[in-house]
């Protein structure tokens, strides 16, 4: 063999042992949650604990909620507005009826209800939530097995004083007319304030009426988002916003 021709084999040969392995394919990740900020400053008051203690009760985690009680749609504690908030909650055993306890935050009864639906919206003849006063809800399953057992209680708090005259002057200022724009500004305006009921009640009338209305969607999905266990509420909204935006 020539000497060039044994060169070149050699250099072939050290090429090819310091040439790196060639890596395994490597397996896509999985899809990522898409999670919007989950900052609750604006709509949660108080921590589980605290509002546990002051509703003389026992508190546990509501962040994955328990296979054994319903879970609360909404912040340890709220803000409301209005005189009528709707109540939201999710339990994943089937049940008859629920029922439906409010109390003051002495811990005594304002208001009992029986309820077959995962939702109740209080009604104007029931005693009258007061502008400063604290009140708490729950739900228990009826009838209650072994393995069931009441939700943990949420607090919502009645604006009033200053924050209720600001409210009130910006709903003036907006006027009494029943458009898309007038009902979306007072949605708006519940959602700067924090207060979470009423904001995501205006957002529901608004969708009734205006199904094919992305932004809608979107804002109200950015609410739910703020809250550990209205995250999936917040993913649908944001999937049927992208669904009206691709017609």
């Amino acid at each position: 063999m020539k000497p060039f021709a044994i060169l070149l084999l050699f250099t072939s040969l050290a090429v090819a042992q310091t040439k790196p392995p060639a890596r395994p394919p490597q397996k896509p990740e999985p899809p990522k949650r898409v999670r919007v900020s989950t900052d609750v400053s604006g709509f949660d008051l108080a921590p589980q604990q605290k509002v546990a203690k002051t509703a003389g009760v026992a508190g546990a985690s509501r962040g994955a909620g328990n296979a054994s009680s319903p879970l609360l749609l909404a912040p340890h504690m709220g803000k409301l507005y209005g005189p009528s908030p709707r109540f939201d909650w999710s339990f994943n055993r089937r049940v008859r009826k629920y029922i439906f306890v409010l109390t003051d935050d002495n811990q005594e009864e304002i208001y009992r209800a029986e309820v077959t639906r995962p939702e109740f919206q209080y009604p104007s003849d029931a005693p009258r939530l007061e502008p400063g006063k604290t009140y708490f809800w729950r739900v228990e399953p009826d009838p209650k097995g072994m393995d069931m057992m009441a939700s943990d209680p949420a607090g919502l708090k009645v604006i009033s004083g200053p924050e209720l005259q600001e409210v009130e002057q910006a709903l003036s200022k907006i006027g009494p007319t029943e458009t898309f724009d007038t009902n979306l500004a007072r949605a708006r305006l519940f959602a700067g304030h924090g207060l979470w009921y009423d904001a995501l009640a205006a957002y529901g009338e608004l969708i009734e009426k205006n199904p094919d209305r992305a932004e809608v969607y979107q804002q109200r999905g950015a609410i739910y988002a703020q809250l550990e266990p209205t995250q999936d509420l917040a993913e649908r909204d944001a999937a049927r916003a992208k669904e009206i935006n691709k017609k």
